[in-house]
């Protein structure tokens, strides 16, 4: 569901609003973590859109934490790539393998002020999402 939406929406407010959602779900579980004494102070990004800064700075403020990139954003090929020299013996063990393959390439930082407005946001995103799940089903449209 798609909320707030109005005349003046712009096509790249939608997008925009995509991307937080992304990022609200991901604090969701986050929050969940937290919950089982699971501190995570930094977050790596890996796939395609960790080659966006705009929402790689978004995340940042979004989240209030420090987002991470490093120089190979494809996780499956570098984990394989770790575990692979690893059994091969190229590395003398998984950790070794990390720390000469891994290399971080970005950090974004959060802006304090936006993660404030942020915030309140999510404590919205938490209360609309439960009210919305159970009346939209996957075979109607409206």
């Amino acid at each position: 569901a798609i909320v707030g939406l109005h005349i003046d929406t712009k096509p790249e407010d939608i997008i925009r609003a995509i991307l937080e959602v992304i990022t609200f779900e991901i604090m969701v579980n986050v929050e969940r973590l937290e919950e089982a004494s699971i501190n995570i102070s930094e977050l790596r990004a890996v796939g395609g859109l960790a080659k966006s800064d705009t929402f790689l700075q978004l995340k940042a403020n979004m989240m209030g934490r420090k987002i991470t990139t490093l120089h190979i954003s494809e996780a499956g090929t570098l984990g394989v790539a770790i575990l692979a020299g690893s059994a091969a013996g190229v590395y003398r063990s998984i950790e070794d393998a990390v720390d000469k393959l891994v290399r971080v390439k970005k950090v974004y930082y959060p802006d304090e002020k936006m993660h404030r407005i942020y915030m309140e946001k999510f404590q919205t995103y938490k209360r609309i999402y439960p009210a919305v799940k159970d009346i939209w089903r996957p075979d109607t449209v409206i």
